[in-house]
């Protein structure tokens, strides 16, 4: 349901920050027949997904032994009962029972759409910060525009909730 993060290392140089995307706006602002098109359907996961929406680079090692999983794509947030979009391309592989070209098309048209226009907030991180979101609705990802080698831990807890459920026609 939400995560926390505490920043224990930070990279020397500027960067490291960490984006948030509000993924109900991005429900908000999508085409009502694209809305329409992606109640009920749900994008399948895979921890090494391939690479498959470049650039992103697709993860490697022992999550590589995780069990492949499927989400809805809209959801209806388990407290505050709104609609919300559901992706995250770096596991992504497609959206089930479509094909697999035209899934992934509308799955990267969705990321850019909430890139461009949906609310954001990027948080430069300071040590020791704590930041707490609720996964139910923002997506984030870090910015990964420090040096390479440079450290960046933080101690994540998740907090566990409901089951996401699907959003209904």
């Amino acid at each position: 349901m939400a995560t926390v993060l505490h920043a224990r290392e930070l990279p020397s140089g500027p960067g490291g920050a960490t984006q948030f995307i509000d993924m109900r706006a991005t429900f908000q602002i999508l085409d009502p027949q694209v809305r329409d098109r992606l109640v009920g359907r749900e994008c399948a996961y895979r921890y090494n997904n391939g690479g498959v929406f470049p650039p992103r680079v697709a993860a490697e090692g022992e999550g590589e032994a995780l069990v492949d999983v499927r989400h809805p794509i809209v959801r209806v947030h388990p407290i505050a009962g709104t609609i919300s979009i559901f992706i995250d391309l770096d596991r992504a592989t497609h959206i089930v029972d479509v094909p697999v070209e035209e899934g992934r098309a509308q799955l990267q048209a969705i990321q850019d759409l909430a890139e461009k226009h949906a609310p954001r907030y990027a948080h430069a991180w300071r040590p020791h910060d704590v930041l707490m979101w609720d996964n139910a609705s923002v997506q984030h990802k870090a910015s990964g525009d420090f040096p390479v080698g440079e450290p960046r831990r933080f101690w994540r807890f998740m907090i566990a909730g409901p089951k996401p459920e699907a959003a209904r026609e």
